[in-house]
């Protein structure tokens, strides 16, 4: 059985995952790009075992 993990944020959610990504330096594209990238977990010594099969993005106006 696979397992997954689903993020869900509203808009204010996102604006506080920003604050928090500046924190360490990164930008929202900087924090997608790496979680999203195998390479970077293996050129860091790290173990990820992460599939990204589609990011989907809604907005209600």
């Amino acid at each position: 059985m696979k397992q997954g993990l689903l993020l869900e944020l509203s808009g204010q959610g996102l604006m506080e995952l920003e604050e928090h990504l500046k924190e360490y330096g990164l930008t929202l594209d900087d924090w997608l790009l790496r979680v999203t990238n195998e390479e970077y977990y293996l050129k860091e010594g790290l173990y990820s075992r992460i599939q990204s099969s589609r990011l989907d993005t809604a907005i209600d106006e």
